[in-house]
């Protein structure tokens, strides 16, 4: 019996892993639609993906033509303990017409979910952001609205724009 019980949560804790993410959350596949907006700036923002220790977020934005992103992911520091942030900029940025993302680190689809609490907007990573998600799965980062005011820095507004050179002087 003890045998059983140990295979019947080891299955059901098995099953839980191998779903698809929105952090630690399952989601359903039948959910998950397209997200065509009216114009491809409102795909700019920030997507949170994964939760605590597991969670990262890309931060996408538009300059003129050129599409940026970078994933930010945080770690304890052995022999610290200290909370540490990692940075990796993802390069030649793709957006179709159809909402599909490409990157040379990742590719996905923008969509929305709908669950009972309401319908988010989000992006969908097939190879996932989040190292505890097997290989794969996808997981949905859902897009944030951050105010500028969160931007880091001595010039957070270059985090949305390209300053003039009067305001760098």
């Amino acid at each position: 019996m003890k045998l059983v019980l140990t295979i019947l949560i080891f299955t059901i804790s098995t099953i839980d892993l191998l779903g698809q993410h929105i952090g630690v959350l399952e989601i359903f596949d039948e959910n998950v639609t397209p997200w065509f907006p009216k114009t491809q700036l409102e795909y700019e923002g920030f997507y949170k993906f994964g939760e605590s220790e597991s969670e990262s977020d890309l931060k996408l934005f538009f300059v003129d033509t050129l599409i940026v992103g970078q994933v930010m992911q945080g770690y304890w520091e052995e022999g610290t303990g200290a909370w540490k942030w990692t940075y990796k900029n993802l390069t030649n940025i793709e957006i179709d017409e159809k909402g599909n993302f490409k990157s040379d680190q990742h590719t996905g689809q923008f969509v929305t979910y709908t669950d009972s609490t309401g319908v988010y907007k989000g992006l969908k990573i097939n190879n996932p952001i989040t190292d505890w998600l097997e290989e794969g799965r996808y997981e949905i980062g859902i897009r944030l609205e951050v105010p500028a005011r969160l931007y880091q820095g001595n010039f957070p507004q270059v985090s949305t724009r390209y300053l003039t050179d009067d305001e760098l002087l």
